[in-house]
């Protein structure tokens, strides 16, 4: 019965452990996603500084644009490192939560290995008993005889 109870919540810490894997492929997946916007974000910065850097001479309203793009795109940035930061913080827990499920399945593992070998131990020392009974069941008959 023990055996089968270690067997049940190997399976559960196993597919626990799965699911962490997948969270951990899905945030990778996600953090790459992310990682690529802010360059991007980074790469429309260096485009728009590379105009104020080229031009010398602008007219009020086109000043006005690139500053206000500038912030916005500066703005973006910082929202785009927040995410970056909060996905690759999550990804740690994540990897810890794997860690963790991983562990403990292994306990679960050798907890059912050692109960296993102490009933197959339990039962060669039944066996043996019978035999040695019938051993001695055996030789009583035989001195009767």
């Amino acid at each position: 019965m023990q055996i089968r109870l270690l067997d049940l919540l190997c399976r559960i810490k196993r597919l626990q452990e799965e699911r962490e894997i997948l969270r951990k492929k899905q945030a990778l997946e996600l953090l790459k996603t992310l990682k690529k916007e802010y360059e991007e974000l980074i790469e429309e910065r260096k485009k728009v500084s590379q105009v104020f850097t080229k031009s010398r001479f602008f007219k009020a309203e086109e000043l006005q644009d690139l500053i206000r793009l500038r912030d916005s795109i500066l703005e973006w940035e910082k929202i785009a490192e927040k995410k970056l930061k909060d996905g690759y913080e999550e990804l740690a827990k994540i990897e810890e939560e794997l860690l963790e499920r991983h562990k403990e399945r292994r306990l679960f593992e050798r907890l059912k290995e050692k109960e296993m070998w102490k009933q197959s131990e339990e039962e060669l020392k039944r066996l043996y008993r019978e035999l040695d009974e019938l051993a001695l069941l055996i030789q009583g008959q035989e001195s009767r005889r």
